[in-house]
């Protein structure tokens, strides 16, 4: 009885995971339930219906791990709308999720269409908390084995080549391959080499214009002659003049000093002048004494008194005519 119990209990765990229909709502999140996705602590690989082996789900989950630590290494390139969180962190690197599952919920019954998975993908990065994430750097790739197709879904401030999961599909046929577990492990691994390959592309196009740049600043400077003179090295070094700061306020006070000593010198050479016109005039004064009589000036009348004569038999005239005027 118990055995039987122990029977249908089991036979219901592999109906439950052959019939289960994944909605964004019950698909189990790895990193928060990783139990039930049969993988290990901060994993980003879920496989809840047991699609891969546990020797391939290790491997895979290995790979995830490993190809999110080289990303740590490098400048995720972002697009010129991308927040400043992004570049906050530099060592933040993108996440990587593998999500995989036979069956989910279609609108159609049976059928899956490519505008279901889009909906599933899009609801699980709501899920998943990765919608309200300040900087989106993820990558989710959603394998559904029951419609036999597979869904890549980017976070909007990647910049990722735009071929690159164009190219991987049409090199890699997932579900149609005879090994997809193995197929699946090499899509991983080149998502991450496609992604640091071009990353490293752009950090060689940058490193390139460098000895570019250096080639041309040498082409100019060799072009360049300075002529120095056949003297210059037996010139002493006192005729070597150094120019000078010299204050701006100089130049004005140059400028008055030099007016009020010319306007002085001109002063100067008038006053001897004034001085020399006034001593010729008191010499002609002292000469013009001797004379007996002055010209005449229209409007003045002069008059010289002849010495007064204490001898009364003199026969000097009292008044002598010459001395009118």
């Amino acid at each position: 009885m118990l055995s039987l119990l122990s029977l249908l209990v089991a036979s219901g765990t592999v109906l439950r995971a052959d019939t289960e229909e994944w909605t964004p709502l019950t698909y189990p999140d790895p990193r928060t339930n990783y139990t039930e996705c049969n993988t290990w602590s901060n994993s980003t690989l879920c496989d809840p219906d047991h699609i891969l082996t546990d020797q391939w789900r290790l491997q895979i989950h290995q790979n995830l791990n490993s190809l999110m630590e080289k990303l740590k290494m490098v400048n995720v390139e972002y697009t010129e709308n991308a927040p400043f969180q992004c570049y906050d962190n530099p060592t933040s690197s993108l996440q990587l999720y593998v999500i995989l599952a036979k069956r989910i919920q279609s609108a159609k019954n049976h059928t899956i269409t490519e505008l279901d998975l889009t909906k599933f993908g899009d609801g699980l990065v709501e899920q998943f908390g990765l919608k309200s994430l300040p900087c989106k750097n993820f990558l989710i790739f959603i394998g559904v084995e029951g419609a036999k197709i597979a869904y890549v879904r980017t976070g909007s401030d990647l910049k990722l080549p735009s071929d690159l999961m164009e190219h991987i599909f049409n090199k890699y046929n997932l579900f149609k391959a005879k090994n997809f577990m193995e197929v699946l492990s090499k899509i991983v691994t080149e998502i991450g080499e496609r992604i640091t390959e071009s990353l490293d592309m752009a950090i060689s196009a940058g490193n390139d214009t460098s000895p570019f740049v250096e080639d041309e600043l040498l082409n100019m400077l060799s072009n360049i002659t300075i002529e120095i003179p056949d003297n210059f090295t037996s010139m002493p070094q006192s005729s070597v003049t150094v120019p000078s700061l010299t204050p701006v306020w100089v130049y004005p006070l140059l400028t008055i000093t030099t007016s009020l000593s010319t306007l002085s010198l001109i002063l100067l050479l008038f006053s001897r002048r004034h001085n020399k016109k006034l001593k010729n005039i008191n010499s002609m004064i002292a000469t013009g004494t001797s004379m007996r009589s002055l010209q005449h000036r229209k409007g003045h009348k002069l008059f010289f008194k002849n010495p007064v004569s204490h001898n009364h038999n003199d026969n000097v005239s009292k008044k002598d005519p010459l001395f009118t005027i």
